[in-house]
């Protein structure tokens, strides 16, 4: 079972099929993987322990501009908040208009895992409602593969099915909330129940963050006065905001800077301090700071960070990277960057993952283990050699500006 310690339930995506969302047509991204790797990182890559599925669970998407990156987990973070039923705070993430092709339909299939039962779910939908659904339940045992389980998921007849009832979503010109119909049909109280309750997931954008459960900083101040000065080095110190009475407020800090000033962070929300103090790497830094030690509690939410250690150093952005890698070997986490230097990381070959457009403008993925077979450190060389066909061609520019080699 995927339930590693009493009352954590690990969720876990196996793969994603999606067409005509955002610039994603007819796009499959499979994260299981049949061959046992033998790094370290890979230990715990099993469904469940004893299981023969084994799936990618540290994943390092990189590519270009507008190679699709952000977009992958915006469908993703849309697709997670259907499932539970929850309203996005982005109405630009709604399913319905992130479709391309406007006259045409758009679908999803996912397929996730809790604990030993795996879930396919399928959805048809179009820029006024859903049309069709259908969800397969099966249980795992140990002895299946991937191949076994997938049959089993095409073969057993759908437990639930969904046909559009003619009503539109929307309202007074306002979009209705856009969820399962499945899921959050009264008749499937306890399985929507379930995978509400245990579903977990936290994606971290530029702009925004969409997670299952409030996150606010909870970091020991101890912690905090050690590291913060040093990504910062004109923070003085970090304390903790005490009362009147002298107790120390829960999550409440004081940041102090070396020229006199400082600013205050209280009950752990950042939003509320005088953030523009701190610089754009130093802010989004204290943000994944407070990630990584969450981690360590989080080990049942799919996690996705979306470059936001761009502005940081390219070592330390490396450093923590892998730093949350390590920290957590049961939990989904993806991370994007633009930075091949992080090619370099000593992961194993199947947690790289290249993001491009085709010749059409389409978003296309690479797997850089279908081009590598052996954990390969040349991996940067190859990428930056254009090995994997991923580069974006700047050649149009040497008609204006001329060539520079």
């Amino acid at each position: 079972m995927l339930n590693y310690s009493k009352g954590v339930i690990i969720v876990i995506i196996l793969s994603l099929k999606c067409d005509n969302i955002f610039m994603f047509k007819d796009f499959f991204i499979d994260f299981t993987y049949s061959r046992k790797l033998s790094h370290p990182l890979s230990e715990k890559d099993y469904l469940f322990p004893g299981s023969r599925i084994n799936v990618r669970k540290r994943m390092l998407i990189l590519g270009g501009n507008a190679s699709g990156k952000t977009t992958f987990g915006k469908i993703l973070c849309a697709i997670s908040n259907f499932i539970i039923g929850r309203t996005l705070v982005d109405e630009k993430l709604h399913l319905q208009k992130a479709i391309y092709a406007l006259k045409k339909e758009s679908s999803f299939e996912i397929e996730f895992v809790m604990e030993d039962i795996a879930y396919r779910l399928k959805a048809v939908f179009n820029s006024k409602e859903l049309l069709r659904e259908t969800l397969s339940v099966v249980k795992i045992h140990k002895s299946y593969n991937i191949k076994n389980l997938r049959r089993l998921l095409d073969t057993t007849a759908d437990k639930f099915f969904y046909k559009k009832e003619g009503r539109s979503l929307r309202s007074n010109g306002e979009l209705k909330p856009f969820f399962s119909k499945v899921l959050t049909n009264p008749s499937n109280k306890n399985i929507f129940e379930h995978i509400s309750k245990n579903m977990g997931f936290h994606y971290m954008f530029s702009n925004f963050a969409e997670q299952s459960s409030e996150s606010k900083i909870n970091i020991p101040v101890k912690m905090f006065n050690d590291i913060l000065p040093n990504i910062d080095n004109s923070v003085e110190k970090v304390l903790p905001i005490t009362t009147s009475d002298k107790k120390i407020k829960t999550n409440s800090y004081l940041i102090s800077f070396k020229n006199g000033t400082n600013i205050t962070i209280p009950d752990g929300d950042l939003m509320a301090s005088n953030k523009d103090r701190l610089s754009h790497g130093t802010y989004e830094a204290l943000k994944f700071l407070n990630i990584i030690n969450e981690i360590k509690y989080r080990i049942k939410d799919i996690i996705f960070v979306d470059e936001k250690l761009a502005h940081l150093h390219v070592e330390l952005e490396a450093y923590l990277i892998m730093k949350a890698f390590q920290l957590n070997r049961s939990s989904q986490i993806f991370f994007t960057s633009h930075n091949s230097e992080l090619l370099d990381l000593n992961l194993p070959n199947n947690s790289f993952i290249l993001f491009k457009r085709n010749e059409n403008g389409y978003n296309e993925m690479v797997y850089v283990s279908d081009k590598v077979k052996k954990n390969d450190r040349r991996i940067r060389y190859l990428y930056e050699n254009d090995f994997f066909g991923v580069l974006p061609d700047y050649s149009i520019l040497d008609k204006y500006f001329g060539d520079i080699s």
